[in-house]
């Protein structure tokens, strides 16, 4: 019987050794940050946030690290969006990320919330410019919105637009390039209506936003695209729904459409 209890002890600690010593080599020891970056600022950030993500996970077994302990803490990081999270074994993580873009500013008083293509809220600051290249945002003017850092903005109006506005952008290939300002207008107190302002100057005045999105935003960039340098100066791109149909239509002059 003591023979038995030897080898079974013995075999214990073994086990016992084993897995301290799988476990000691199965421990963080280095994690990666890759990120897609777009602007300079973002670079200190990125560095900010590499160093709170070394020290939560820094010598805890990958068996038991979680996704969602980085995700906490993108979360204090508006700009960053995780677009990854994976264990290199036997002690690496790597995280990838990108940087989202700033699209919008919306004037608040004497602040702008700056604004990403999906409505999130990356930045509460004094100047709308991008940070980025230093350039004009588009403006969004005629609708107040609120909301806090990292998540989407709140309004009904500005929700209105913003998933014409996404698909737009895959049609042009970006908003900034081509368009100054989105007002938002309650026409004879019943009508909504959504002025585009292009650099170019054409107008792109859209009702019912929220109706066959995809299907207005190509219309809308067919036509667009269609029309000659010189008509692009000048007026108005009629955009609406009814009797489940899209109309598109150009006007080469300023019209009413109440």
């Amino acid at each position: 019987m003591k023979k038995i209890i030897t080898i079974l002890l013995t075999l214990v600690l073994f086990l016992s050794a084993t897995a301290l010593g799988v476990t000691s080599v199965y421990r963080v020891e280095k994690l990666d940050l890759n990120i897609r970056f777009v602007s300079a600022e973002a670079k200190i950030e990125a560095e900010s946030l590499r160093l709170e993500l070394i020290k939560l996970y820094d010598k805890e077994s990958v068996f038991t690290v979680k996704r969602k302990t980085a995700e906490s803490t993108f979360a204090n990081y508006p700009y960053f969006r995780m677009t990854d999270f994976k264990i290199e074994y036997p002690n690496k993580l790597v995280v990838e990320a990108i940087e989202d873009a700033e699209v919008f500013s919306v004037k608040n008083g004497e602040e702008y919330y700056i604004l990403g293509l999906d409505g999130t809220v990356l930045s509460v600051r004094g100047t709308p410019e991008n940070r980025s290249d230093k350039k004009a945002n588009v403006a969004i003017t005629g609708m107040e919105i609120s909301g806090v850092k990292g998540q989407r903005c709140i309004g009904e109006k500005i929700n209105g637009i913003l998933p014409l506005l996404k698909e737009l952008s895959v049609c042009f290939d970006g908003l900034r390039s081509n368009l100054v300002s989105v007002d938002y207008q309650l026409l004879g107190g019943t009508i909504e209506q959504y002025d585009l302002f292009t650099k170019e100057g054409v107008v792109i005045r859209v009702r019912q936003a929220k109706e066959f999105v995809e299907e207005k935003a190509e219309k809308i960039a067919n036509v667009y695209l269609s029309l000659k340098d010189d008509e692009r100066l000048k007026g108005s791109i009629y955009v609406a729904s009814g009797d489940g149909k899209t109309t598109v239509v150009y006007y080469p002059n300023e019209i009413s459409f109440e």
